[in-house]
């Protein structure tokens, strides 16, 4: 929900800012209220959530304090991304993790509670948040943040910027629901296993996701339209490429470094991880040409083609539970592929065709 609440918002005016460096204080401010307001409606219908779990107020207060942190540290980066100040992107993409675990390895000193536990991480989320907005110009906070601007401005940013919270959360929606699905089908010790080869996945995605999402995505904003479609698509091609020789290496050593993490009985979590790693080239393409799609005439087209691969996928694990768990893996590999030609219908189709553009 943090995720959701900040990612669209700084997602949507780094698009914004980029393209029209001309309005960038209005756009500074409506995103602003926007990243507020969303803290403010994550913190309240989290307290709904902890309401049955036995936490008292204060309890659920320290816990929810998590998402003013989180939720602003999307719009701080996208604020350096667009100076391409990538220090501070550096700096408020590990302030909070940070201070979160050194809020852990205290509590080692004291006898840990959950008061004291959920107290301590609030001073974290605190100093978290404390340190983002010393990334940014507090005067310019102060001042743009009571900026003037028309209703029709700030609800059209408002409502465009869910499609970015989408578009941003279905991936870990997509990771989360197959892990769901193979406890569903096959039961804990399959989900577990599965899980296992998930992570391991999913950390090859760190480099595409940085080098396309936080050097690139600033550039590309900033290119014509002509510029962009070459640009993108050799970056992309280059991806993939890479993509293989992830594989590649996943499928050499995945046997090694499942020995090396985990116990025995996840022997099987290298065959999975096997059959997970042929996604990886489709996954690299995929995160280069969905960049060039972030747009406002695309990202819609974009949204639909990633849960449309979602619904795939589940469709997939639930046809071929029969073969046993290699459904899991075979379905999320083919419903990464499905994603990665649509992705490259809607690419070809907006660069191509004049009428969209």
């Amino acid at each position: 929900m943090a995720a959701f609440a900040g990612m669209g918002v700084g997602g949507l005016f780094l698009r914004k800012a980029c393209v029209d460096e001309n309005r960038y204080d209005e756009y500074f401010s409506v995103a602003l209220k926007c990243v507020f307001i969303n803290i403010i409606i994550a913190i309240i219908v989290s307290q709904f959530i902890f309401f049955n779990t036995g936490l008292d107020i204060i309890q659920a207060l320290c816990l929810a304090s998590f998402y003013l942190p989180i939720a602003f540290q999307y719009f701080v980066i996208s604020y350096a991304q667009v100076s391409e100040n990538f220090a501070k992107v550096s700096i408020a993409q590990i302030i909070n993790p940070l201070l979160r675990v050194a809020t852990i390895l205290f509590l080692f000193l004291l006898s840990p509670t959950l008061t004291n536990t959920t107290i301590l991480l609030f001073f974290a989320n605190l100093g978290s948040f404390v340190v983002l907005l010393k990334l940014i110009d507090q005067n310019k906070i102060f001042q743009l943040l009571f900026f003037k601007q028309s209703k029709s401005v700030f609800f059209s940013f408002f409502k465009e910027s869910f499609l970015y919270s989408f578009n941003g959360t279905i991936n870990v929606v997509q990771i989360q629901l197959s892990i769901i699905m193979a406890m569903y089908l096959f039961g804990f010790n399959t989900s577990g296993i599965y899980s296992s080869a998930i992570v391991l996945l999913t950390a090859c995605y760190i480099l595409p996701n940085i080098i396309f999402g936080t050097y690139l995505l600033p550039q590309y904003h900033k290119l014509e339209k002509t510029v962009l479609k070459i640009t993108s698509l050799q970056h992309s091609i280059v991806a993939f490429v890479l993509g293989i020789l992830f594989f590649i290496v996943v499928y050499a050593s995945s046997e090694i470094v499942i020995k090396l993490l985990y116990p025995a009985t996840f022997k099987n979590s290298a065959h999975l991880l096997n059959i997970l790693a042929i996604s990886l080239p489709f996954r690299f393409y995929s995160t280069g040409i969905g960049a060039a799609l972030l747009n406002e005439k695309c990202i819609k087209r974009k949204v639909s083609a990633s849960f449309l691969g979602l619904i795939f996928q589940v469709f997939l694990m639930l046809s071929l539970r029969n073969i046993g768990e290699e459904s899991l893996s075979i379905s999320f590999v083919l419903s990464e592929v499905l994603t990665a030609v649509i992705y490259t219908i809607i690419f070809l189709k907006y660069f191509n065709n004049k009428a969209i553009s």
